[in-house]
């Protein structure tokens, strides 16, 4: 039976399709300045038209320092594209705040209707009202009635409240993540090393692109409707949930430690929350927004700020939310697999399957295993917290918040970089004794328990990437955090680091089988073109609106599709598991000695036996080229042989895909529970 491929991609297409609203509108809630004069200045601006009725509601709180007859000219920017031009005269649509405009008084409209039924709103087509995310913005020029001169301009962004960044699709997102951990965890508890291995690859890689895509989001750049809608449908993997009970809870840790809560969310109706800020015409300028006051005001929000406001997160909540949300998700999956140490064993006992019973293991290793899951777990969360945790100390939300922040990140930090330090320890030392690191990474049950999570998923030969994939995490989380007030510093170095990093993906292609290779490679450029997109959108070369407008649809068709893809390819990983159906193996032998060094059913593979007994080949076995055993003879293993393959804790193979917490008397305990040569000892 083969897994319906077409069925997940139409699910998934139809995730991401926006639903049909129920009432079609055009509506926008910030007024920004686009000339530096002064003449006006906003407190709170709001417009929602409904060509259902021919009808528009305004809202207006702000001054202007001009007197006199104005005249409005309209002109609609749709992705960059300058589709039309119109002329309104307020007298004529009988807005008598501005008709005529009286100078150094508060002008304010509180949800005034318009009746447009005389105006030609054919402008505007009907796709206008159904694609998701509407890139449009409304320049305003006011202009002198009597002399025809200019006298300031304004502009809105404009939307239609359709949107891809779809609740349903992040909890669908995040529940199969969850399932494809989970069923990792079960079936290396199972004893089927291959499927686990790949299931959690998969994962892992679906993961990653997932977070990749939410770090584009938090940058400073000023970014379009598009692009921060598919950016933030994929925060929570970065812990921010918009969850009021854990805004509560932050919001009162913060007050409580000494820090002051912000409260843009609880004044929204007195003043404007711009999101981005652009011109249209090349060389105008836009004037900053001025800081919330008791009067109202303008407040801008971009990069780690404006996520967390999308979300209902207040600035000062945003830090306290990924941290608690990633203790959640910790004890959470603990739990599962505490109820999994007390229930499979005794499921085991009651079966009648003596091989469910065999790959039972002890308690002591369940308590390793147990362990090594918040390694796992440290690794999976290290993004979020070089990326939200460094930025907590450039924010300042509260002194106890500031040391939670550095102890977490300076904690994730030393545990990967000792476990990274024992792989290349293992392997120099395979290197020594076997002239192969895979050796000892992939024989010994140990080094996979705790610290395979590194490696497992890379070629033998291959398995410093992990170095390479550090420092590149490190090195995005470190620009992230210290640099969202330079947007475009932040877009260069940004662009350097995903070049590096897709020239090291490209020439090494360190993952464990093509397909593998085939799927890091694709994100490495999709990465490396968001890079390149992200540099444009800061305008740093004047070039048309229009051709920001195309890579903002450029940028989510191919992150879309390239989401689509790795969702098939994460499914299929679960038809492995249902089934229980090997994936075709994929491994060289005699090139990479991976598989070849896995214990199986109590027996090493008799390739690696005249390598594991450092002698001669006597019994013809094996037959010597170079430095590559390879088999000549295809005999079964004796009682013999089955008798001198050393001892090992598990009864079967059980892919270490959640490492165990290394420990002061780790070696001690290893050298007890296992047989390790002593030579092998020493050099430790």
């Amino acid at each position: 039976m083969r897994f319906p491929r077409w069925l997940a991609a139409g699910c998934f297409a139809l995730s991401l399709a926006p639903p049909v609203a129920a009432v079609k509108l055009l509506q926008s809630h910030a007024l920004v300045p686009c000339s530096n004069d002064g003449i006006i200045s906003v407190n709170h601006f709001g417009i929602v038209f409904t060509p259902g009725n021919m009808s528009a509601t305004v809202s207006f709180d702000g001054q202007a320092t001009y007197a006199g007859n104005i005249r409005i000219d309209l002109e609609l920017y749709v992705y960059g594209y300058k589709a039309t031009t119109k002329s309104f005269d307020p007298c004529v649509l009988k807005v008598d705040a501005l008709c005529p405009l009286q100078k150094d008084t508060a002008l304010k409209i509180a949800n005034v209707p318009l009746d447009l039924s005389n105006v030609d709103l054919s402008i505007i087509p009907g796709i206008a009202y159904s694609v998701p995310d509407l890139d449009a913005v409304v320049r305003l020029e006011i202009m002198d009635a009597d002399t025809g001169g200019k006298v300031t301009c304004v502009q809105a962004s404009v939307n239609n409240g359709v949107t891809v960044d779809q609740t349903g699709v992040a909890w669908a997102m995040a529940i199969l993540i969850g399932l494809g951990l989970l069923a990792t965890v079960v079936v290396s508890i199972l004893g089927h090393v291959n499927i686990a291995t790949h299931v959690a690859f998969r994962t892992l890689l679906f993961l990653g692109f997932m977070q990749t895509q939410a770090i584009w989001g938090m940058t400073a750049v000023n970014q379009r409707p598009l692009v921060q809608s598919w950016t933030q449908l994929w925060q929570w993997t970065m812990g921010l949930v918009g969850v009021p009970f854990l805004q509560t809870i932050c919001t009162w840790f913060v007050r409580s430690t000494g820090g002051t809560p912000s409260q843009i969310l609880t004044h929204t109706d007195e003043y404007s929350v711009i999101m981005q800020k652009r011109s249209y015409i090349p060389g105008s300028l836009i004037a900053r927004a001025t800081d919330m006051t008791e009067n109202g005001g303008e407040v801008e929000v971009r990069g780690i700020e404006r996520v967390g406001f999308r979300i209902n997160i207040e600035p000062t909540n945003i830090f306290m939310t990924s941290y608690l949300f990633f203790y959640f998700v910790t004890v959470a999956f603990l739990l599962v697999i505490l109820f999994l140490k007390l229930v499979v064993p005794r499921l085991a006992k009651k079966s009648s399957s003596a091989k469910l019973e065999q790959v039972m293991v002890a308690s002591s290793d369940w308590k390793d295993f147990m362990r090594g899951s918040l390694y796992r777990l440290a690794s999976i969360g290290y993004p979020q917290m070089c990326a939200l945790g460094l930025w907590e100390l450039i924010h300042r939300d509260s002194a106890a918040e500031i040391v939670l922040a550095i102890c977490m990140w300076l904690t994730m930090t030393v545990i990967l970089c000792w476990a990274i330090f024992k792989v290349f320890q293992r392997a120099r030392l395979s290197r020594t004794l076997r002239q192969d690191p895979a050796y000892t990474l992939y024989s010994d049950p140990v080094c996979l328990t705790r610290w395979g999570f590194l490696y497992v998923n890379y070629k033998a030969q291959a398995y410093y990437f992990m170095v390479p994939l550090f420092l590149y995490t490190l090195a995005k989380g470190l620009v992230i955090a210290f640099a969202q007030s330079s947007p475009l510093a932040q877009s260069i170095v940004l662009l350097i680091i995903e070049t590096l990093f897709l020239v090291a993906t490209c020439v090494i292609r360190p993952y464990m089988n093509r397909t593998a290779n085939v799927f890091a490679i694709i994100a490495a450029v999709l990465n490396f073109l968001s890079a390149i997109f992200f540099l444009f959108f800061t305008n740093v070369f004047t070039t048309p609106e229009l051709v920001g407008g195309v890579m903002e649809v450029l940028f989510f068709f191919l992150n879309a599709l390239f989401m689509l893809a790795l969702l098939v390819f994460f499914l299929i990983g679960f038809y492995y598991v249902v089934t229980l159906k090997e994936p075709a193996e994929q491994y060289t032998s005699l090139t990479d000695n991976r598989s070849s060094t896995v214990l199986v059913e109590n027996r090493r593979i008799t390739e690696l036996q005249p390598l594991e007994k450092n002698l001669e080949v006597e019994d013809g076995h094996m037959a010597s080229r170079g430095n590559v055993w390879e088999p000549i003879s295809t005999r079964s293993p004796s009682e013999d042989d089955l008798s001198e393959a050393p001892h090992r804790p598990f009864d079967h193979a059980i892919q270490p895909t959640l490492p165990s917490i290394p420990t002061s008397d780790s070696d001690s305990l290893r050298s007890r529970r296992y047989d390790i040569p002593r030579q092998e000892e020493r050099l430790v």
